[in-house]
């Protein structure tokens, strides 16, 4: 009987000492979810964070059922801006055929052209020149700084413009008038078969005016792309000093030029007394009509009357009754 419960109370503390085993056997062999694990726990024990767990992020895996986290989608690319750039450049030269010849070779390397051009000049006198030209926007600030070298400023000013907002929005509304033209024709293929004329008609009439003004938002987009490429400068060059011919006239010549301004005069003054007459015609009718009524009324009112001469009286003679005659 004493065998019998030694032995049971031997099995039962044996059974108790492999129970308590198994969890620290299980707790010490227990596997990271990740190869940075052991590292990044032994950096937070040195650290003084023994004894705590500290839950580690382990990137997705395919194979252990869990879904792979998207990937962040990128920015969307933003728009360039759409900036018009315009602006005048005043100066004085001393020597005005280089000054010019040197904004052109500077325009030329900015890749730049000339839209229009007008000089002024006469002999004796300083010239003066004024040029419309575009320039790369990129280059617009480079060709200003070296423009400024030519001679003295006497002014310098840029405008911007930004179209940008309007730019984008006139472009939605080209996408958007374009889709209605799409099912506005898709409806003139439908309805050509057996609708009526005057249906077709409203159809033909509608898809011109989407086209008009797809024509007309496409136009102005086409201007500011033109105009926010190129930058506009109105640049004018004012010569210090008189201006002297490379060959000057001689006496014979300078007659012959002093006859034909004369004559030129003269034939200016001929058409401006024909010219005065021409117009002072029509109105010498209406000083007839209306001043020869007037002037007959004038007459008839102060026509002169006669006056009667009174003849002397002749005196008599005494004594006798015979009128005698005047003396003298």
């Amino acid at each position: 009987m004493r065998l019998a419960a030694l032995l049971l109370f031997t099995g039962l503390i044996f059974a108790l000492g492999c129970a308590d085993e198994q969890p620290r056997k299980a707790k010490v062999e227990r596997k990271p979810t990740s190869p940075a694990g052991p590292r990044q726990t032994e950096s937070r024990d040195k650290a003084g964070l023994v004894g705590k767990e500290v839950a580690l992020a382990a990137p997705p895996r395919a194979d252990m059922g869990e879904a792979p986290v998207a990937a962040p989608a990128p920015a969307a690319k933003q728009e360039p801006r759409k900036i018009i750039y315009t602006g005048r450049l005043e100066m004085v030269v001393d020597d005005f055929d280089t000054a010019l010849g040197k904004m052109l070779a500077v325009l030329k390397e900015c890749d730049g052209y000339v839209a229009r051009s007008e000089i002024h000049g006469n002999p004796g006198e300083p010239r003066s020149g004024t040029w419309t030209l575009r320039i790369p926007a990129g280059n617009f600030d480079s060709f200003r700084d070296d423009a400024s070298h030519l001679g003295e400023m006497r002014s310098s000013t840029v405008d911007s413009e930004d179209v940008t907002d309007r730019y984008h929005d006139t472009r939605a509304e080209v996408k958007n008038l374009e889709s209605r033209e799409e099912a506005l024709r898709a409806l003139y293929k439908e309805k050509i078969a057996g609708s009526k004329l005057t249906d077709l008609l409203d159809v033909d009439r509608e898809l011109n005016t989407v086209r008009g003004q797809i024509n007309v938002r496409k136009g102005q987009l086409q201007r500011w792309d033109k105009e926010t490429e190129y930058a506009t400068l109105l640049v004018t060059l004012q010569d210090r000093k008189g201006y002297v011919p490379p060959v000057s006239a001689d006496f014979g010549t300078s007659i012959s030029r002093t006859f034909h301004g004369s004559v030129e005069a003269l034939l200016a003054l001929g058409r401006g007394i024909v010219l005065v007459a021409t117009a002072l015609l029509p109105w010498v009718g209406v000083l007839l009509v209306l001043g020869l009524p007037t002037w007959l009324i004038w007459r008839l009112t102060h026509r002169s009357v006669p006056l009667v001469t009174a003849l002397p009286v002749q005196p008599e003679s005494p004594g006798t009754g015979v009128t005698l005659p005047p003396e003298g």
